[in-house]
């Protein structure tokens, strides 16, 4: 599910565009967390979220020619979640 959502933000992008994407990531939490299904976890919150990973990322941008043109950044938030700031751009 998350290929088909991503491969269409992609599609819709300029070449040489840049796409700022904030969302939950395990980096940081791996040892809080519950594999639930499909990419959504269990979190110590109590909520079901979808968490990219390092791996999944990484798939992504091969996947699509894409670029980091800044480092992939995490915060964790109260030990509950990990947010990650994820800036690309389309070759």
């Amino acid at each position: 599910m998350l290929v088909k959502m991503f491969s269409e933000l992609i599609r819709v992008l300029k070449k040489k565009g840049t796409l700022f994407i904030r969302m939950t990531t395990d980096v940081g939490v791996t040892s809080t967390i519950c594999n639930h299904k499909n990419g959504v976890y269990d979190l110590k919150d109590g909520s079901k979220r979808f968490l990219i990973t390092r791996k999944m990322l990484s798939f992504l941008l091969k996947e699509h020619n894409l670029e980091l043109i800044e480092p992939f950044k995490t915060t964790v938030v109260e030990d509950l979640r990990s947010m990650a700031t994820i800036v690309l751009r389309k070759g």
